[in-house]
């Protein structure tokens, strides 16, 4: 904060400004991926952020390449139906693990 303090609410907002930022990418016909596993450190190093900056996680963006040019592996899972976890199992209403 502007008195030196942490702000406790920077990673939530981070996370709101990540998803509106995917949002319009999808909007805009792009592809974004977000990502946690990448090294801080190198990223700190290569574009010279000072100690107070905390990097806590990057959104790659660009445009969707040609499902057929994947390797076949990738092609399969690309065209494949999506599947999701049901939302019993996901959220929860009145306490922990009680259905929603």
């Amino acid at each position: 904060t502007s008195k030196g303090e942490v702000n406790r609410c920077a990673p939530y907002d981070a996370g709101a400004a990540a998803m509106a930022l995917v949002l319009q990418a999808h909007a805009l016909g792009l592809a974004a991926h977000q990502m946690s596993g990448f090294d801080p450190n190198a990223f700190r190093a290569a574009f010279q952020l000072p100690k107070d900056v905390e990097v806590i996680a990057m959104i790659a963006l660009g445009h969707y390449g040609e499902v057929d040019k994947l390797d076949p592996v990738l092609r399969e899972r690309e065209k494949s139906a999506r599947q999701r976890l049901p939302l019993a199992d996901i959220a929860y209403g009145g306490g922990w693990k009680k259905a929603f």
